[in-house]
């Protein structure tokens, strides 16, 4: 469609929010949320964040349960608490926990909108930190073996954050091209992606 074409690649249609329970006080049950959407610029496939919410209020505190984002073959797995604003605290904070599940890349580049040439492993844990408006992401990330392309990654250590826009690769280090690389840098994924980095060839 026309609003697909012209969406960039992270922007969000169609979102459908479904909860169950909620409540907004001290709730014996947690509130089951699901959240679905698409962007329809990058993903042939939609994106679904389950997850259980129990509220405590004297703690001010919501509780994440059984969180996990889905999308496509990938699986990934939250827990934590998001602190309510109280006393000195003004806005609302999180403070989350992330575990990617071993994903077959191969599986999830069918996601992609083309579909990538990419294939291995990946696995990775992270966190969601501070205020809810201006969130920072952190994730590690680990492959065993990965291909794009034709071009093979071995022993893939991977430290990246993200606040605003900009993806912050903090280390990178990996075997190819018949030797081991380090680089950082920044990426900035908007209609088209740019970033500038440092690499060192061994």
């Amino acid at each position: 469609s026309s609003e697909a074409r012209n969406a960039t690649p992270t922007e969000i249609q169609n979102l459908n929010v479904e909860a169950n329970d909620l409540s907004l006080e001290n709730s014996k049950d947690p509130a089951r949320i699901k959240i679905e959407f698409d962007l329809p610029r990058l993903s042939k496939d939609s994106v679904e964040i389950h997850v259980k919410l129990q509220n405590n209020t004297q703690k001010g505190e919501l509780n994440f349960k059984e969180g996990k984002v889905e999308w496509g073959a990938a699986r990934l797995l939250l827990s934590g608490v998001a602190l309510l604003p109280q006393d000195s605290r003004k806005g609302l904070e999180l403070n989350l926990k992330l575990q990617l599940e071993e994903l077959d890349l191969k599986k999830f580049s069918k996601s992609f909108n083309p579909a990538l040439e990419l294939s291995g492993d990946l696995s990775g844990s992270g966190s969601i930190e501070g205020s809810a408006f201006s969130p920072i992401l952190a994730m590690n990330l680990h492959s065993r073996t990965l291909k794009v392309k034709d071009n093979k990654i071995d022993r893939l250590q991977m430290s990246l954050s993200k606040k605003d826009k900009a993806i912050e690769i903090n280390k990178a280090e990996m075997s190819a091209f018949g030797g081991a690389i380090s680089a950082t840098g920044t990426l900035l994924p908007e209609k088209t992606v740019s970033g500038n980095f440092w690499v060192d060839l061994k």
